[in-house]
């Protein structure tokens, strides 16, 4: 029982805080609506000013009322906005203009009003599609503190506003002298007392009951002042401390569909431009709106939803001749503030305009300007204060310089170039910062990172002394023109450097480079040229599709030029030098050095008579390119000296993928785990070249353990500096790893 009191007791809440919420924003939304009427119908369309007022009216009920009930945020408050109204008025000025040199002036406002209501209908069936595709996600991409700055401006023209409602003079530097007059003081004056007053009970006290009270209060003192000051309500109006009571009852009888007939559609369809631009202004602002509102309110729209919400509004607004209107972020923000928490709140703002539209106004006469004034320098000085004063302490000054750049550019401006400027800025900064960012994740020499190719001692020996000539660079990230430059100076600077053995191989691993535009081809070529210059060969490898088309397109990969060479990863890459090494150093790799000479030269078989008794213990293989000596999971049953040829160890992997753990070049030994250990192959062994073999079997090593025991004694040493060399390479490459992923994450694993 005193569950469902409680949940009554809430509904009861929500109904009344969404009701008075509702009223307030329609009274806000009403007023918008005449103000957008008159910017737009001024001029030589005055004399239609009431059917402006009908036209706008039409487009805060419709997009009121569908906007809260389509929209992701429940307390979504639409109509008529200042962004798309500058645009409508651009475009009846042009018409205006060309209707100067015709002489058909009745046509002008059927022209007019054809023009609002197909840029409505175009707008709204654009943001439909715009919604039903999902580009909405990409508001995502825009830079915090350009949002930062569109809050702030937003904040600044809703102070702005204030001082027009209270005052009909604008806050500006022009009219700074009216606005300090004695006359005008008065005005103002209290209202912002009254908004610093909200400023400050809002933020001590959070409950829903205290910004009514508050509202509903100051209404009261104020009538109460005027009262005891011997004022009527007439004499109040007249002296600015209300509203003059406007007579909307004979709007609604303006409304005549059947001249759009007279319009003169070629002049509307020289505004197509207007519509087009108006088109991307509604959509950058209902995003922009949509993520402003998500984080003052600490909520989660989707916003593609909103552009589907504000598309279908605007249909229907201009089916019925309606103008543009769509997500407002100050009166959703007013809306939200003064207690709405659900659609009831923008569906009765929405009849508010409605009976406006249709019985009148007069009940404007009894809100005090500085009431309704001082609420919307809350809402504007609340957004200023949290987004203009407070991002100081979050974002980097530079940052925060962008913030302050979009206010200033609003104020003096526009609120579109305000934004354009702040992106361009943001973009710009952007860039900059990127390019500091190296796209060289690690730089290593020949001598530290070698290829993962098994070779005879005396060819690691000397690959180690001439492991200098190889520069290994992995890249990663974006790369564009001011990083691939850097990258190439950077290479430039290498190739200047004095050192023992000249460079004459470059690496480029690009497995982590998730792309490249065509400024960094550009980037790439001229370091073709220099390579060639040099007599350099360039290695790409890891190249995805994109990034191969892209280099190759550039004319950067050329299968004709051998100073270029591309290679699935980096490993194949170091192989393809390091043998390009041994083959400039005058070692032919095409010579056959038999095993026996290559066992004598180790230090464990010390005359000849021991290496011929080995070597009778081995059977010679003979095995063509892609023979499987061995597969992974068959049983150890030995080891093989590999004297000339060359093998890839292979690993499956679960996926049934394979990948190339070794490759083992002439004078090796693979398979050696089969003498000590009675597991299964660990991978696979796959001849790469044609090769000559010799097998040593389990029974054929017992057999000398038994025969000779000196010799086998001698070649258990030859093995366990063998495993040892191998466990030192293992180890090394696993040190190497570490350090690669601790710079990765700043030093931390």
């Amino acid at each position: 029982m005193i569950a469902v009191e409680k949940a009554r007791t809430f509904q009861s809440h929500q109904f009344l805080g969404n009701l008075f919420a509702g009223l307030l924003s329609g009274i806000v939304t009403f007023t918008y609506s005449i103000s957008y009427a008159a910017f737009i119908f001024s001029g030589d369309l005055d004399q239609y000013l009431p059917l402006g007022i009908a036209i706008a009216l039409i487009s805060a009920v419709l997009v009121a009322i569908v906007v809260a009930l389509e929209s992701s945020f429940p307390f979504a408050l639409a109509g008529p906005d200042s962004n798309a109204s500058a645009l409508l008025a651009l475009m009846a000025g042009a018409i205006i203009v060309d209707f100067q040199s015709m002489q058909e002036p009745e046509r002008l406002l059927p022209t007019v009003w054809a023009a609002i209501v197909i840029g409505t209908l175009c707008t709204g069936g654009l943001l439909f599609v715009f919604g039903k595709f999902h580009l909405g996600r990409w508001i995502r991409f825009f830079p915090y503190p350009v949002i930062a700055g569109f809050l702030a401006g937003t904040g600044w023209l809703v102070t702005r506003g204030a001082f027009q409602v209270m005052t009909d003079v604008p806050l500006s530097l022009a009219q700074l002298h009216h606005l300090i007059g004695p006359e005008v003081l008065s005005s103002w004056l209290p209202g912002l007392g009254f908004g610093l007053l909200l400023i400050y009970i809002l933020h001590r006290w959070q409950h829903y009951l205290v910004l009514p009270g508050v509202l509903v209060g100051a209404v009261v003192l104020t009538h109460v002042f005027v009262w005891l000051g011997g004022m009527t309500l007439s004499q109040g109006t007249a002296q600015q401390w209300f509203f003059e009571p406007f007579r909307c009852d004979q709007i609604w009888k303006e409304i005549n569909y059947s001249i759009l007939l007279q319009a003169d559609w070629p002049a509307v369809v020289r505004q197509s431009g207007t519509m087009v631009a108006m088109v991307f202004v509604v959509v950058l602002t209902i995003l922009l709106n949509a993520t402003g509102i998500e984080l003052e309110t600490d909520s989660d729209g989707a916003l593609d939803r909103e552009l589907r919400a504000n598309g279908m509004a605007n249909l229907v607004a201009g089916l019925f001749g309606g103008m543009v209107g769509y997500l407002s972020i100050s009166r959703s923000l007013l809306n939200y503030k003064a207690g709405a928490r659900s659609a009831l709140a923008g569906v009765v703002a929405g009849v508010f305009c409605a009976l406006a539209f249709f019985l009148g106004s007069s009940c404007l006469c009894y809100l005090p300007k500085i009431v309704l004034g001082g609420f919307l320098l809350y809402i504007g000085l609340s957004l200023l204060i949290q987004w203009g004063y407070n991002t100081w302490f979050i974002l980097p000054k530079t940052e925060y310089a962008i913030v302050l750049l979009i206010v200033a550019v609003i104020g003096a401006v526009g609120f579109c170039e305000g934004i354009g400027v702040g992106v361009a800025v943001a973009a710009g900064l952007f860039v900059i910062n990127y390019s500091r960012i190296g796209i060289t994740k690690n730089a290593q020499s020949g001598i530290n990172r070698r290829s993962n190719v098994a070779r005879p001692s005396h060819q690691d020996n000397f690959l180690g002394q001439k492991g200098e000539q190889i520069y290994v660079l992995e890249l990663q990230n974006y790369i564009f023109f001011g990083t691939a430059h850097t990258l190439v100076r950077q290479i430039r600077q290498c190739v200047d450097t004095p050192r023992k053995a000249p460079l004459r191989f470059v690496v480029l691993g690009f497995d982590l480079v998730s792309g490249l535009d065509s400024s960094a081809v550009f980037s790439f070529v001229k370091l073709r040229h220099m390579a060639r210059r040099h007599h350099l060969y360039l290695i790409f490898t890891s190249l995805k599709p994109a990034v191969h088309q892209a280099l190759e397109q550039g004319g950067c990969l050329d299968s004709d030029d051998d100073l270029v060479q591309v290679f699935p990863d980096i490993d194949r890459g170091l192989e393809w030098c390091e043998n390009k090494i041994l083959e400039m150093q005058a070692k032919d790799r095409g010579s056959r050095i038999s095993l026996a000479d290559q066992i004598g030269v180790q230090e464990f078989f010390t005359d000849a008579d021991q290496v011929a008794q080995f070597m009778g213990y081995f059977e010679p293989r003979q095995i063509p390119e892609g023979h499987v000596l061995f597969r992974q999971g068959d049983p150890s049953d030995g080891l093989y000296f590999l004297e000339n040829g060359q093998l890839s160890i292979q690993l499956r992997l679960q996926d049934g993928s394979t990948r190339r753990v070794r490759t083992y070049h002439g004078g090796t030994i693979i398979g050696e785990m089969g003498l000590y250990g009675n597991r299964p192959r660990m991978a696979s062994a796959v001849a790469t070249q044609p090769s000559h073999l010799y097998f040593l079997s389990l029974e054929a090593f017992k057999r000398m353990e038994r025969e000779t025991p000196l010799l086998a004694m001698a070649f258990h040493r030859f093995a366990v500096n063998l495993l040892a060399s191998r466990l030192r390479y293992a180890e090394k490459q696993i040190n190497e790893a570490f350090v690669r992923r601790s710079d990765d994450q700043g030093g931390k694993v």
